[in-house]
């Protein structure tokens, strides 16, 4: 046998009579040296092949796997491992894995991890289309397999990728409309309405918050005294507080006089309630609001997300300079903030056509 000229003697070559190469996978664990055989050229075995089964043998040894499976790892595999250390380096483990198995699996998670190539990106993304899946979702599973082969990469399991580049799609995330004041108030004035339901609109639509952040409300977040509210963002990892808005205070500081302090303000309980359990609710509320409207329309459909957009919106609408509105969000980029200038500059135009109608009527 003898060495390789890339990857030296740890893939070994053995020439046969027949002129067909045999290769085989050498390495140490614990002082224990394994030769195992690979397979033949004439299969379709390369050298870089024996390097997969070199890195995925030596990892099974250091843990004292007694299977040494005789294969390249599979994608269904490595995510395996990735949801594996996820589950303890990642808050968000749960709803990843999700969206693997649900969106990446089925298609792609039997290849094997380092054979995908951008022609497997394109015919996700293709198919993740098919499903009508919004491009910003589509951008979202895609970075899932990304940050797999990546892991897979980095904790050596795997040694290379013939992905050379995701190209993302394009993303409009400027959404035209929001709830008027008058609807707020209307579907917190709806008959029967679940306190729940109510708590959480008022929250969401006054403090611009995200779902989880307003689930994650306690009465003890809420400064009486200074009128402040303390907010949890998981998405950038902190805390964060603003000035709380009148409408609040008449609603909720009552509330916090009679509870423990400790309750979440949504769930009026000392158990953080899912947003599933009002989901429904919430959707029924935004029904009349989306009527005509395409369910794929993200511009003008009024969702959950347009509450915290409303929010934005009428700060915009009292010229409240971007800077503060910025603040306000907790965004960290001031480009996500510029969206909601456009509201500024409609009630500048109205402010002028006021002023032209005044001038035509002394004519």
């Amino acid at each position: 046998m003898k060495k390789s000229v890339k990857y030296g003697s740890r893939v070994m070559l053995n020439i046969l009579k027949n002129g067909d190469t045999s290769y085989f996978a050498v390495f140490n664990v614990k002082g224990k040296k394994y030769v195992k055989k690979v397979g033949l050229k004439s299969n379709g075995i390369t050298e870089s092949i024996v390097i997969e089964y070199r890195n995925r043998w030596t990892l099974e040894a250091r843990h004292q796997k007694t299977t040494i499976q005789k294969h390249p790892l599979a994608l269904n595999e490595l995510a395996q491992y990735y949801f594996e250390y996820l589950s303890i380096h990642a808050k968000s483990a749960n709803k990843i894995k999700q969206n693997y198995y649900k969106h990446i699996s089925k298609s792609l998670g039997d290849s094997v991890a380092f054979e995908l190539n951008d022609l497997d990106i394109l015919r996700l993304q293709s198919s993740l289309k098919d499903k009508k899946l919004a491009d910003s979702s589509i951008n979202q599973i895609v970075g899932i397999l990304s940050r797999i082969i990546n892991f897979g990469i980095e904790k050596s399991y795997i040694e290379f990728t013939k992905i050379k580049k995701i190209k993302k799609l394009k993303v409009n995330n400027v959404r035209n409309r929001f709830i008027p004041k008058s609807e707020i108030e209307s579907f917190l004035k709806e008959e029967g309405i679940d306190k729940r339901v109510f708590n959480f609109i008022l929250l969401a639509v006054f403090t611009g918050a995200r779902v989880g952040a307003v689930l994650k409300i306690r009465y003890r977040d809420f400064d009486w005294e200074n009128q402040k509210i303390k907010l949890n963002d998981d998405k950038r990892n902190m805390v964060y507080s603003i000035d709380i808005s009148p409408v609040i205070i008449e609603h909720i500081k009552p509330q916090s006089i009679k509870s423990n302090k400790n309750n979440f303000v949504v769930s009026g309980a000392s158990e953080k309630m899912k947003y599933a359990t009002i989901r429904y609710q919430l959707t029924k509320l935004f029904a009349g609001l989306n009527d005509g409207i395409d369910k794929a329309d993200r511009k003008e459909k009024i969702v959950i997300h347009s509450l915290r957009h409303s929010f934005a919106s009428y700060l915009a609408i009292a010229k409240a300079p971007a800077l503060n509105i910025k603040e306000m969000l907790n965004q960290a980029d001031i480009r996500n903030t510029e969206r909601y200038l456009h509201l500024i500059e409609d009630v500048n135009k109205t402010y002028i056509n006021e002023i032209g109608e005044l001038r035509s009527e002394k004519k």
